[in-house]
């Protein structure tokens, strides 16, 4: 059979016909830049005051300078304000000169502006100022918010109806809305309009570039995507040189929408992709593509070619049904990056280098993932599955089928002489699946699950903001008998309110106390010499310790999301760790790590060694819950496996209640780490006994040290080993390990992994939004949080039961769904109505705790010995990204009180509806292989010699 490259190596890879389909598609690309133009170029705060004509009925005979001087309060640096008016009244003129005006009120009329770059922008003709600037911010997320959906909606749609179809449709819907923006009234529709928008150019972006490629040959492949990008780079220097012409935002809508009217006229004449025709057996169509193509290129085409082409169309799977998808779906996360980035930009008021430390990690990350990618250059595109997972060449498509699928399967049985163990399901009833010994390791294992919800208590117990002000006890020098009242009254300035300000004092001054009283004070300065902190819940916290308030008061929310990194990069390090040196050394070690630096914590002289101490110790918790789930749940058989991570996350849920008592008789933050760390110590005086997972040695090759735990194992369960059994645990053939690499390899565990990551993720994300708010509820901080602890017990209770009961599959979709539901349902009742805000999130959070314990059992049913533990390392390491985004989630309330919510709700409804793509695992054995782990072979004992027929006849 022929491959769709020799025929374009025969009717001209890049010849005339090519040219002018990449130059006619390329084209818009130059105009669409010039659609960020209204967003953009805006001046988003430009010089203004309030519109007070209404004085001119007074007096219409009034300067400019006598209008602004009556109708608009001043700043502190004496300019008008340009958010505020005075309360406008009925009075005549002599009378607003005479006794003024002091009520004030926002602009009631909207404002006028003046000294603007622009003739007008969206900030000028929709008032996007003062209490709606971040209107603005709103416009560019929703217009980036259209791109990934027109990546969703045109990326499937042209794997239906063409790639012609949906480069035609976007751009009849680009004209439309882009005249209709150009016209809107008012945001609304404006807002409305820039969402089709984006959608239109999403959509356009990503099919007119598959199209041209779908034409091109090996040799100039490239062309197709960088002319296409190259004239968007001519687009962004064309948009400086219109907007600073033409700066009116409408007129350069207009000028867009007349180039795009061109665009339409010719659009309807672009080709039908030829490899899509194919592939939909659309046969006669794309000959007569195929044969106009060559005449246009001057080249002649062999009679037989096209008879071939029709046979190879009815027997491969063609590319079309799901490089589109893929195509789609890589847009889609391409323009998720641009809906977050003016989000990514809103943390920039915290610190300026937050936006650039998130993107340039996420740059160096992703480039150093690129390195899992194979070499493309020169290759004809693939037109079946089997070519893109690279089972066979693409070089050499007309070799038969039945040698492809020889040669695929010889793939797949590769192997390699190894060390292997016995079914050890089988190992496990013979010795006892959950006898004293399991029982004595999950207890060992468990019991620091107790003492580590303690090391939260420094970012959870801080009264953020507590009454104080500043210290200003230098004035004593003038009169030491001053009284606090009289100190206070000659040192600080006072609120609107008439309470003294507790961000501000008088600056200092060398005078006589006589002098101070008659003339005053009246610069003022920031706090010099910290602060008075009174009226406080604690003895100590690190907000008084470190004084984080005022313009510190956001390195608060810094301190949590630096134990949260700490958190996921332990499980990110230990993950593989363990892989490689076993659960043993991996959870001790992380214990080792929890002693010492909980300790030093405690001992912290300042806020930036804090910090450092967090993050260590947030290490060794994220290593210490990932490996002690594991090895606990390595030795458990099938009926009591989910033991292993739902008593973990019960006795945390004992540490949760605990907590709430221990501050509540502690007040001083730097004891209760003392007291953290000397019950750690107890932990490391025993965990030295724990033993190694037996499965572990098993794949390394370890088998003696693994029989002698087994053996061990039996004698203290009371059961003995049948030599016969014993004897199984020889050296055998064992397929190739592929390690870490097979979860991008193979597209069942691919799903599998995304699908729980996504969940763990998600949960874990709504779980520390919570847990972080949970002195903003309106109860009683102390109540909350037993209430948060005690609520988590019987979640790991029944955790237990109906795992077993009901399956793990049902468990996590309806525990997600209805935590979720019950977290969304926060926004339906008042705000200040204690009460049911706390029990909805206590609910909420109840369900969330839940579906935890049921990933950490999910994960390791679903992965093989061989990573395994990189499989829970790389899971746990989304879990506690999740953990990590939550202060700064909890941040974006100071622009909505609802947005966390909003984000921690959907996530956790989208992750619950996506497990059920997940396989019931209950009762089945660990998988030891990827064949079991996908399903292709149950983990039961099975002879060798049927093992490659039942592998072979399961491929066919």
């Amino acid at each position: 059979m022929v491959d769709f490259g020799e025929i374009l190596r025969t009717i001209g890879e890049f010849g005339l016909f090519q040219k002018l389909i990449i130059l006619a598609l390329a084209l818009p690309n130059f105009l669409l830049p010039i659609l960020f133009c209204s967003f953009l170029f805006i001046k988003s705060d430009p010089e203004r005051h309030c519109n007070t004509d209404w004085i001119l009925q007074a007096d219409s005979n009034l300067t400019t300078d006598e209008q602004l001087n009556l109708t608009l309060p001043r700043e502190e640096d004496g300019t008008f304000s340009r958010c505020q008016m005075f309360v406008p009244v009925d009075w005549d003129i002599g009378a607003i000169r005479e006794y003024g005006l002091n009520e004030t009120t926002g602009c009631m009329k909207g404002w006028v502006y003046n000294d603007t770059l622009y003739e007008a922008t969206i900030v000028t003709d929709f008032d996007l100022v003062c209490d709606k600037s971040n209107v603005a911010e709103v416009a560019q997320t929703i217009f980036m918010a259209g791109l990934p959906a027109g990546s969703f909606i045109f990326g499937p749609t042209a794997e239906s109806y063409g790639r012609r179809r949906t480069t035609q449709l976007p751009v009849v819907l680009l004209l439309i809305f882009v005249i209709v923006a150009g016209v809107s009234p008012n945001i609304y529709v404006y807002v409305v309009s820039q969402f089709i928008v984006g959608a239109a150019l999403g959509g356009y972006r990503m099919n007119s570039t598959v199209l041209a490629t779908e034409w091109i040959g090996v040799t100039k492949r490239s062309f197709a995507s960088c002319m296409s990008q190259m004239f968007s780079a001519v687009g962004q220097c064309g948009m400086a040189g219109l907007v600073y012409a033409i700066r009116d935002w409408r007129m350069v809508q207009y000028v867009i929408a007349g180039v795009q009217a061109f665009i339409f006229v010719y659009i309807w004449w672009i080709p039908e992709s030829a490899r899509w025709l194919l592939g939909q057996g659309r046969t006669e169509e794309a000959n007569k593509l195929i044969r106009r193509a060559a005449a246009i290129n001057k080249k002649k085409i062999p009679e037989n070619l096209l008879d071939e082409v029709f046979i190879k169309s009815r027997l491969l799977l063609p590319r079309s049904e799901c490089g589109q998808t893929a195509i789609g779906f890589g847009s889609i996360a391409y323009r998720s990056a641009g809906l977050l980035s003016p989000l990514l930009n809103i943390l920039a008021v915290y610190h300026w280098s937050i936006p650039i430390v998130v993107f340039s990690s996420l740059t160096l990350i992703s480039g150093a993932l690129v390195f899992l990618l194979p070499e493309t250059r020169r290759k004809e595109l693939p037109d079946s599955t089997i070519e893109a997972e690279g089972h066979k060449t693409m070089t050499n498509k007309n070799t038969g089928s039945d040698s492809n699928m020889v040669e695929h399967n010889s793939r797949k049985s590769t192997k390699l002489y190894s060390l292997n163990m016995a079914d050890f399901g089988e190992i496990l009833k013979s010795i006892g699946e959950f006898g004293l010994f399991q029982k004595i390791t999950i207890f060992a294992l468990c019991l620091p699950n107790v003492i580590l919800p303690f090391l939260f208590a420094s970012v959870f117990f801080i009264q953020s903001d507590p009454e104080r002000h500043c210290n200003t006890d230098w004035i004593l020098q003038a009169d030491s008998n001053l009284t606090t009242d009289e100190q206070l009254n000659l040192t600080l300035p006072q609120e609107e309110d008439g309470t003294f300000s507790r961000c501000q004092m008088f600056v200092p001054v060398d005078w006589d106390i006589r002098a101070i009283r008659e003339y005053g004070l009246n610069e003022t300065t920031g706090c010099r010499n910290g602060w008075v902190y009174y009226k406080t819940l604690y003895e100590a916290t690190i907000v008084t310790d470190f004084d984080l308030v005022c313009d510190q008061a956001n390195l608060l929310e810094v301190a949590q999301a630096v134990f949260m990194a700490g958190i996921l990069l332990g499980c990110l390090l230990f993950g593989p760790f363990a892989e490689s040196f076993g659960r043993k050394w991996a959870t001790q070690i992380s214990l080792i790590l929890l002693l010492i630096f909980t300790l030093t914590t405690g001992l912290c002289p300042n806020f930036y060694l804090y910090l450092a101490s967090q993050f260590v110790a947030g290490i060794g918790y994220g290593g210490f819950r990932l490996n002690a789930v594991i090895l606990a749940t390595e030795w458990i058989g099938p009926s009591k496996r989910s033991w292993g991570a739902c008593v973990t996350q019960l006795f945390g849920a004992v540490g949760q209640a605990v907590l709430a008592g221990l501050i509540y008789f502690i007040r001083d933050w730097r004891l209760a780490q003392l007291i953290t760390a000397s019950l750690f110590a107890v932990v490391a005086s025993y965990i030295w006994f724990i033993p190694e997972s037996a499965r572990w040695l098993l794949d390394r090759g370890r088998t003696e040290e693994a029989k002698q735990l087994i053996t061990k194992v039996a004698a203290i369960n009371k059961r003995t080993v049948p030599e016969s059994l014993m004897e199984k645990i020889v050296k055998k053939e064992t397929e190739k390990k592929r390690g870490r690499i097979i979860l991008i390899q193979s597209s069942v565990l691919r799903k599998y992994f995304l699908a729980v990551t996504l969940a763990w993720f998600s949960l874990n994300v709504t779980y520390y939004c919570l847990s972080f708010n949970v002195g903003n509820f309106g109860l009683n901080i102390f109540l909350t949080q037993l209430m948060f602890g005690l609520s988590e017990l019987p979640a790991h209770v029944l955790c237990i039961w109906l795992l077993e009961a009901v399956g793990r599959k049902v468990s996590l979709m309806s525990t997600l769904l209805v935590g979720g539901f019950l977290c969304i349902l926060i926004l339906a009742v008042p705000q200040d109505d204690a009460i049911a805000v706390t029990t909805l999130a206590i609910s909420g959070r109840f369900f969330i705790n839940w579906a935890g314990s049921i990933c950490n059992v999910y994960i390791q049913e679903l992965f093989p010995t061989s990573f395994r533990q990189t499989a829970s390392g790389l899971g746990s390491t989304a879990s506690r990204v999740g953990g990590l985004l939550a202060p700064l989630l909890n941040m974006l309330a100071v622009y909505h009180w609802s947005i966390p919510t909003v984000v921690f709700s959907s996530l956790t409804l989208i992750s619950g509806a996506l497990s059920f793509v997940l396989p019931e695992t209950r009762r089945r054995e660990l998988p030891d292989s990827t064949d079991e782990a996908e399903g292709n072979s149950t983990p039961k004992n099975q002879s060798e010699s049927n093992k490659p027929a039942q592998h072979m006849s399961t491929r066919l």
